[in-house]
This record gives structure tokens, C-alpha cells and sequence, in this order.
């Protein structure tokens, strides 16, 4: 997937929200592992003023959907509920077809509330942070960051976002068995891979030993 693509994903996510009347503001939430959509999702809630919360904070729901789901196969909920289950690939459609402007949030509303370690952040002081990060660490174009540290955690959200100031290519690790299979498969040379690594510190100890893995690139949190 291309930045271009992204960004196109982006748009359609958020028209798709508003197509459901999700009105700006609403709470947002995320459960599943780090994958694409998570992303497409969290840069689509930036653009139209969602706030990305967790599921256990959204008191009312309305709309679930589904990434990976089949359109045929989704369960429905009484309509009394008043919650609607859809597939991604179906949000993603819609939201392409009714295209919707950005509106985009302040530097003073909230833009996440994140699981770990507690973060409750506000756009300005997310964007702040990531540009303090920027004048002692470089990323470049051909660089490949490999998202290995739950996105749940605020650390790996703020590198997800200097990773696109950078224009740099981002890939998702398939378990923490297969770190150096991702690293490989990612047809890059090793000392331009980028792997975040925080609380998972005993996942990549057996890896760190290898010698094409001793020149790549670790950033600790």
C-alpha cells in the first residue's frame, strides 16, 4: 500500500463514519493487533475530530465493524439495540462513494485516550512530542519500520506518526516467533530495518544474536 492509497483509505473511513452518523467528537475504539487498518483508522479519526478511545470507555455503541469480515456473514443485532454491524471493506466502499471534507480537530482536543501507560493526549502535545523526537532521530525514505509493539502502547503510536514525516515504509509483524522471518521478508538490507522495542524485550533476545541482525537499527523506548 502506497502513502497515496492510505491516504485514500484515510478519507473513505471517515466519510464512511459520517455516512453512519457518527457525529464529530464521538468516541472511536480499537481491538485487534497491529495491522494497516489500525492505522488507516487512527489517521481517519484525526482528520474528521474522533477521539480514539478504548471499548470500555464508549458507554453507548452504534456501530461495530468488522476488519477481515465477510459482507454475507456478518451477525445482526436487534434493531433495538440500535447498533449496526458492518464489514471494514463495506465502510471503506461507502465512504469512497459519499466522499466528505476533512475537519480537522484543534491542537487542544483530546485525540487518544491509549491503554498504556495511560496516555490521554491532546493533538498539539502528541504532534509536539513527535517533533522533539525528530531533531535526535533520523528515519529515511528507504528505511522499513517493522511494527512490532502494540499499537496500544503510546510510544508506538507516536512513532507511527514520525514514520510519516519521514516517508518511511511501514510493515507489521505476523507473532513474536517470527520477527526475523518479517525482517527478512521485508527485502531490505538489516541495518535499514527499524524495530521498536519496548516491553517485549525477552521476544528478541535470540534474535539480537544473529549476526545480520547485529547491524540493524533498535529504538528503545
Amino acid at each position: 500500500m502506497t502513502y497515496g492509497e492510505a491516504g485514500t483509505a484515510r478519507s473513505a473511513i471517515g466519510s464512511g463514519l459520517i455516512y453512519y452518523g457518527i457525529p464529530k467528537g464521538s468516541c472511536v475504539g480499537l481491538y485487534f493487533i497491529n495491522r494497516p487498518e489500525w492505522l488507516i483508522v487512527d489517521h481517519a479519526c484525526s482528520a474528521f475530530s474522533y477521539l480514539l478511545s478504548f471499548l470500555s470507555e464508549i458507554p453507548s455503541v452504534r456501530l461495530i465493524v468488522v476488519v477481515g469480515g465477510i459482507d454475507d456473514q456478518m451477525p445482526s443485532l436487534p434493531s433495538t439495540t440500535g447498533v449496526e454491524v458492518v464489514s471494514y471493506s463495506k465502510l471503506l466502499n461507502q465512504g469512497r462513494s459519499r466522499p466528505q471534507p476533512f475537519c480537522p480537530p484543534k491542537p487542544d482536543d483530546v485525540a487518544t485516550i491509549c491503554y498504556t501507560s495511560g496516555s490521554c493526549t491532546v493533538h498539539g502535545n502528541l504532534i509536539a512530542n513527535v517533533a522533539g523526537a525528530t531533531l535526535s532521530v533520523k528515519f529515511y525514505p528507504s528505511d522499513v519500520y517493522i511494527s512490532y509493539l502494540p499499537l496500544a502502547h503510546i510510544y508506538e503510536r507516536a512513532n507511527q506518526v514520525m514514520t510519516i514525516y519521514f516517508g518511511v515504509a511501514v510493515g507489521f509483524y505476523q507473532g513474536c516467533r517470527h520477527v526475523y522471518l518479517d525482517l527478512t521478508l521485508s527485502g531490505i538490507p538489516f541495518p535499514n530495518n527499524l524495530v521498536c522495542w519496548g516491553k517485549r524485550e525477552s521476544d528478541l533476545v535470540s534474535y539480537q544474536t544473529s549476526d545480520s541482525l547485529r547491524g540493524g537499527w533498535v529504538v528503545v523506548p
